[in-house]
C-alpha cells in the first residue's frame, strides 16, 4: 500500500485566507514514464477548478518530474489527467498554490473565502489518485494565520492519518481559519464566527441525531464533521440553504443576512447525513440518482420521526413541502436519464429524483411489509445493499432489484422500470411512526400554471 502525505498551508492577506500552499509527497510510487499519476478536477458540474498560482511542479530523487497534462470529459465532470515524461525515482513531491475567490453557492464544490476563513471541497483544488487505497498522513501549517486559527478537514483536525481510496483527498471538505465548533464521540459540528446563527443548539442537535443514525446503519465509528458556510446571496432552489455531503462529512450553506433556525436545519442535516451510508454507483448521473436521494430523502424523515426527534407540525409541513416540490414539478414525469442529463442546470429536472425516490420507497415499504406479511421492510433492503457496498461491491440498479428479490421473493423489475421512465407514485404513509392521512387535492403545475393532482397530508 502506497503512503501519501499532505500539508496544507492557507496564506493570510488583507485580512482573510488569500490562498492556500499544497504540498503533496507520493512515498515512492515507481510511476513508470507516459503512465498517469493523478488527475484534477478540472469543472465539475459547473464549478471550475481553482486557478493555480503557479504551474504544478512535480519533484522525485532527480529533479525536476516534467509532465503532460491533458483533458479527458466525462460525464458533468471534467478532468485534467497528468502523465509524467520518465520513471519516478524515490519519492515524488507535488506542490502548488491556489488563489482563493469569495465562497460559491450550491453546489459547493469550490474552496472559497468567507469572514473569518476559508470553506469548501477539495473537488477545486486536490489531486485523484484514482482506486487504489493509500495510508494518508493529512496536517495543516498554520503559521501565516492570525493566533488561535485552527485546521481541519472531513477527517479530523490538525494532523490525521487514515487509510483511504486515492479519492478521497478531493471528495473531502477542508475548513480552516477562526473555527467555532462542538465535538463529541468523533461528531464535530463547526462554524465561521456569526451570532446570528443557532450553532449551539444545531450542534446539539447534529450529535444527537448522528448518534442515533450510526446505530441504525451500523456505522464503522469513524469520524464525521459538519461544516457551516455563509453565502452573500440567495442560494439556489427554493429552500433558500443547501450543502453537499463527501466523505464522512457535509458542508451545509446558509444565507448570510438571514441564516435559519433550529427548526430549519431540522431536514437538511438529516439528509445530507444519511448520504454517509446508503449508495448505488450513480454513474452516469441519473442512473441511480433516484436511490441516492431517494435514500437521504426517506431516512431523513423516516428515521427523525421514528426516534420522536420530530414535533407532529414539523412532520406534516415537510411531507406537505415534499409533496408540493414533487407533485407540481413540471418535469415529473420525465425520465431518470433527462433528469441526470440536467443535473444542477435545470432546477425542476434536478428535483425530480428527490421526489420520486421518496415517494417510490414509501411505495416500496408498503410492497415489502405485504409480500413478507410483515416481517421484512426497506430497512432489510437497505441495509443489505449497504453491507455489500461496504465489501467494496459497485452496486448499481441491478443490486436493488436482486435484493428485494432476495428478501421480499418478489420481481418489481417491471415496476422499476416504469418507475425509470417516470411513473408518478401516490404517497404511501405506512412507514411513518406517527399517525397521519393522505388527502388527494387539486395542485397547480410550476411554470405551465395547469392543474394536477396533489396529495396533501393531515
Amino acid at each position: 500500500m502506497g503512503k501519501i502525505e499532505v500539508l496544507l498551508k492557507p496564506v493570510w492577506k488583507e485580512e482573510r485566507i488569500a490562498a492556500a500552499e499544497v504540498q503533496i509527497i507520493m512515498e515512492c510510487p515507481a510511476v513508470k514514464a507516459d503512465d498517469l499519476i493523478f488527475a484534477f478536477h478540472k469543472n465539475t458540474v459547473g464549478v471550475a477548478f481553482l486557478d493555480f498560482a503557479e504551474n504544478v511542479l512535480l519533484e522525485d530523487a532527480m529533479g525536476n518530474l516534467e509532465y503532460t497534462a491533458s483533458e479527458k470529459q466525462i460525464p458533468k465532470i471534467l478532468m485534467e489527467e497528468y502523465k509524467i515524461n520518465r520513471k519516478s525515482e524515490g519519492d515524488v513531491k507535488i506542490s502548488y498554490i491556489v488563489r482563493l475567490k469569495p465562497v460559491g453557492k450550491n453546489p459547493a464544490f469550490d474552496l472559497g473565502y468567507e469572514d473569518g476563513g476559508m470553506s469548501g471541497s477539495g473537488m477545486s483544488f486536490m489531486p485523484s489518485f484514482g482506486d487504489a487505497q493509500f495510508q494518508y498522513v493529512v496536517d495543516w501549517n498554520l503559521e501565516k494565520l492570525p493566533t488561535g486559527y485552527r485546521g481541519i478537514w472531513s477527517l479530523g483536525e490538525g494532523r490525521t492519518e487514515t487509510v483511504r481510496d486515492g479519492r478521497v483527498l478531493a471528495e473531502s471538505f477542508y475548513y480552516a481559519g477562526n473555527i467555532k465548533g462542538c465535538e463529541e464521540n468523533g461528531c464535530g459540528f463547526y462554524w465561521l464566527e456569526n451570532p446570528k446563527l443557532p450553532a449551539e443548539e444545531a450542534g446539539t442537535f447534529v450529535k444527537k441525531l448522528f448518534g442515533k443514525m450510526a446505530v441504525f446503519f451500523q456505522d464503522t465509528n469513524e469520524p464525521y464533521n459538519v461544516f457551516s458556510r455563509k453565502v452573500p446571496e440567495v442560494l439556489t432552489g427554493r429552500n433558500k440553504m443547501g450543502g453537499i455531503a463527501l466523505t464522512r462529512s457535509f458542508l451545509y450553506l446558509y444565507p448570510l443576512e438571514n441564516p435559519p433556525g433550529e427548526k430549519e436545519l431540522k431536514f437538511l442535516f438529516p439528509h445530507e447525513m444519511v448520504h454517509n451510508w446508503p449508495r448505488l454507483k450513480d454513474e452516469p448521473f441519473g442512473a441511480c440518482t433516484w436511490y441516492v436521494e431517494g435514500t437521504a430523502e426517506y431516512y431523513s424523515m423516516i428515521l427523525t420521526d421514528r426516534y420522536g426527534m420530530l414535533e407532529r407540525e414539523e412532520l406534516i409541513n415537510q411531507l406537505n413541502k415534499r409533496a408540493k416540490d414533487y407533485y407540481e414539478n413540471p418535469r415529473i414525469q420525465v425520465t431518470n436519464q433527462f433528469a441526470g442529463e440536467h443535473l444542477f442546470m435545470d432546477q425542476e429536472a434536478t428535483l425530480v429524483p428527490y421526489g420520486r425516490g421518496f415517494f417510490y420507497l414509501l411505495h416500496m415499504e408498503e410492497v415489502i411489509r405485504k409480500a413478507t406479511e410483515g416481517k421484512r421492510s426497506l430497512d432489510d433492503v437497505v441495509l443489505a445493499i449497504l453491507k455489500r457496498t461496504r465489501a467494496g461491491e459497485e452496486c448499481g440498479n441491478e443490486v436493488w432489484l436482486e435484493e428485494v428479490q432476495r428478501i421480499a421473493g418478489i420481481d418489481i423489475s417491471e415496476e422499476f422500470t416504469e418507475m425509470q421512465n417516470g411513473k408518478v407514485f401516490p404517497p404511501v404513509v405506512s412507514a411513518l411512526t406517527t399517525p397521519v392521512t393522505v388527502i388527494q387535492t387539486t395542485g397547480i403545475r410550476r411554470e405551465t400554471g395547469e392543474e394536477c393532482v396533489l396529495y396533501q397530508f393531515r
